[in-house]
């Protein structure tokens, strides 16, 4: 009975080192400890997969929903000795049914299970389909291709229904020995919640080069690429990844397959590697490109037809809860063939190679469960296998196997070890170079994600006597909306060649104020008219609240400096506003200056700000200053860009100067966090910062209400806050981040 796919694999690659430790028979290969850890939330590349996770349980007291738990690997199913149910091949064209929910430390809350599956003793070609016992159709996908006498391993993530079972079909002419082995399971994957939460969907083919489903009815060119919508049929907006089971058929040439998002880069790694006429299926996690789409390229020099099924994503944003992942830009952490991460030189038969993995790439330093690899072994001199783990002592299986001169890629998920290490053992008869490549992680533990406090642009007051009761209600709102760090952006000490206002302020030396931030506002108002509203402001905060909070009270100096030096801004900010304040006991007073390089400000400029505001008070400075320009990848060792209109960059120096140096014990930094970006750029330059002197104090995290920014906010304020803590924790053990406060524009 031929597969209804057309697919047949017709080459594999027998692991007989490997069958005594597993249990296998003959020429039966099995990986039994694969994860799926296309757990992985937002990968921004793709990856193949055959995936081991050693046995990692995340201590998490109240699971959120769709969040990943991991299991001693166990055997749950073999059709040869009857583990699970009866002994006997399933027939051609039959199902096996098996019960797994409390099974195996599977609890019956469980929404979806990793299993790893494998197919031998195949009796002819065919293909095996997995889905839940809930009454619905078979679906219209295979999860592994087989041709007689070959032995398949492959990695599936099923619903579990209520009734607790999962459906094995033999979609083949004869019978087949079935194996599957649990290592972990989803709770709340049906409503996945938070940030990294995985949902699973039943699986759809969204892609068929061949019959044109998802793309053109065409092979894909050498060199070309196919690519397809992946947003809708289930799948929400708002994912960062989805998890596809890609198949390459009737290939004209032997090459590779790569996934990237729709308009990103092409990465130089392979997710799929095939000869010719080889049929080769493989899972991936791929990122998901702003128009919702993915695109796979074909990296050889004749067509291909490509397939792709989903079966899942994952939520957009860092992680913030254990067993939620993390997505990191993949990013080489070993390749022995040039001697990054270890020495340049082969792994020899039966030896291991350990690479360091904690704070590179993007992994934290602490509070990892486990790290998203994807491991490559290439120029084998002789048939094996790869081990990746993290425990102590070496487990008895296998991540990928491969025959002598066989490049192979696999995704792995394995612990760490408390060194912060993992090591990869080749069990192969000569020796190898194995490549490294990290994905991701799976967060090991909760993040002290902090309440919300409420900042303002400050627009709606005038300079009147209406902008009392204005202000004191906004004060008295925050007090009791319970806000502990609170920004009042106020506006620009600058004319930025606007018309003159109504009520004739024209800021100058002569001629102090501030115009207030708005895109063609037209308001400025001296000192004395802002200290008016201002004091209003913290008057309610007094009356309305009795905890304690910090006012930061900011401008923007950047701009003309012909008329009003920067110095002069500064001391004046400090003086003429700050100082004139009213103080309340529960109530701290610090100004506030955001500045930065596509404002068209020197640093120059904004270090005589800072320096003469912090000579002329004795009340404490937040930069809130964005780091435009900046390197945006983890422990880049490049220097900022020249800003747009600058004939010079703003470095990284510069930005840890003015956020931190030029007084360590009266500076902190409030991050603009819009894009993941932006925390990549300031755990940058917080690394320049304890480099010469000390790390920078972070007294929390800025984001931006939609209302204020539109479209350019992409971050929730939580978003924000788990971005720039996982950016720290990179260069710092345990980041102390402690507010996070989201602008809003007063009504």
């Amino acid at each position: 009975m031929p597969d209804r796919s057309g697919l047949v694999q017709d080459v594999g690659y027998p692991d007989r080192t490997l069958s005594a430790r597993t249990g296998l028979r003959g020429h039966e290969v099995i990986k039994w400890v694969r994860l799926v850890s296309w757990l992985l939330a937002g990968i921004l590349s793709t990856v193949g997969v055959a995936v081991l996770l050693s046995a990692v349980t995340p201590a998490v007291t109240a699971p959120a929903s769709g969040s990943y738990h991991s299991t001693a690997p166990a055997r749950i199913l073999d059709t040869r000795v009857g583990v699970g149910i009866g002994v006997g091949a399933v027939k051609r064209g039959g199902e096996a049914v098996l019960a797994v929910a409390g099974r195996s430390s599977v609890p019956a809350a469980a929404s979806a299970m990793v299993l790893t599956v494998t197919v031998t003793a195949p009796k002819g070609s065919g293909y095996v389909t997995v889905y839940p016992d809930d009454g619905s159709a078979r679906p219209g996908t295979s999860n592994l291709n087989f041709v007689a006498g070959q032995s398949v391993p492959t990695l599936v993530v099923v619903s579990v229904p209520s009734d607790g079972k999962i459906r094995f079909y033999n979609g083949s002419g004869e019978s087949v020995q079935l194996i599957a082995d649990v290592s972990g399971y989803y709770t709340g994957a049906n409503a996945p919640s938070g940030q990294g939460a995985f949902g699973v969907l039943s699986p759809l083919r969204l892609l068929d080069t061949r019959s044109g489903v998802g793309a053109p009815e065409a092979a894909v060119a050498a060199h070309g690429s196919a690519t397809f919508t992946v947003i809708g049929n289930g799948v929400p907006l708002g994912v960062s990844a989805v998890v596809l089971n890609v198949t390459v058929t009737q290939p004209v040439a032997s090459g590779y397959l790569t996934a990237h998002p729709d308009g990103g880069p092409i990465r130089t790694a392979s997710n799929l590697n095939f000869v010719s006429k080889q049929t080769v299926p493989n899972l991936m996690v791929v990122a998901v490109g702003a128009d919702g789409k993915v695109a796979l390229f074909n990296g050889s020099t004749g067509t291909v037809h490509v397939l792709a099924d989903i079966s899942g994503y994952f939520l957009a944003g860092d992680p913030v809860n254990a067993g939620m992942l993390g997505a990191l830009s993949p990013e080489r952490l070993l390749d022995t063939r040039n001697g990054i991460g270890g020495p340049k030189t082969v792994v020899p038969s039966l030896q291991t190679r350990t690479v360091s993995v904690a704070g590179r790439g993007g992994v934290p330093l602490t509070g990892v469960a486990a790290v998203i690899l994807n491991v490559t072994v290439t120029v084998p001199t002789g048939p094996g296998y790869l081990t990746v783990y993290g425990a102590a002592v070496q487990p008895g299986v296998s991540n990928l196997n491969f025959v002598k001169g066989q490049s192979v890629p696999n995704l792995v998920v394995t612990q760490v070890s408390a060194s912060g290490t993992v090591t990869i053992f080749n069990g192969s008869s000569g020796s190898v170079q194995i490549i490294a490549d990290v994905c991701g992680f799976i967060l090991g533990a909760d993040a002290p994600l902090p309440s919300v406090s409420s900042s303002h642009y400050v627009r709606n007051i005038s300079g009147g006597a209406s902008d009392v009761a204005t202000m004191h209600a906004e004060g008295c709102a925050d007090a009791q909306a319970g806000s502990r760090l609170v920004l009042l952006d106020i506006g620009a000490q600058s004319n930025a060649n606007v018309p003159p206002s109504a009520n004739g302020t024209v800021l100058s030396a002569g001629s102090h104020g501030v115009r207030l931030t708005d895109q063609g506002s037209v308001v400025r108002l001296s000192y004395p008219q802002l200290v008016t509203a201002l004091d209003a402001y913290t008057q309610g905060y007094a009356d309305c609240g009795s905890a304690g909070v910090t006012i930061a009270v900011g401008t923007n100096s950047s701009g003309p400096s012909a008329t009003y030096s920067a110095a002069a801004k500064g001391a004046d900010w400090a003086s003429q506003v700050i100082d004139q304040l009213t103080v309340h006991p529960q109530v701290r007073l610090t100004g506030a200056n955001d500045v930065e390089a596509s404002f068209g400000d020197t640093p120059v400029d904004a270090a005589a700000w800072e320096t003469s505001y912090l000579g002329a008070t004795s009340s404490d400075l937040v930069y809130s200053g964005s780091v435009d320009s900046c390197p945006m990848t983890f422990a880049s060792t490049a220097d900022c860009a020249p800003a747009v209109g600058q004939s010079g960059p703003w470095t990284r120096a510069n930005y840890a100067s003015l956020a931190h140096g030029l007084s360590p014990a009266r500076i902190t930094a409030l991050p603009q966090i819009y894009f993941a970006s932006q925390a990549v750029q300031w755990a940058n330059i917080n690394a320049t910062a304890s480099a010469n002197g000390g790390a920078i104090v972070f007294a929390g995290v800025l984001t931006e209400n939609g209302a204020a920014c539109g479209t350019d906010c992409a971050m929730t304020p939580s978003q924000g806050w788990a971005a720039l803590y996982h950016g720290l924790s990179t260069i710092v053990a345990a980041p102390s981040i402690s507010v996070v406060t989201d602008l809003r524009v007063d009504s």
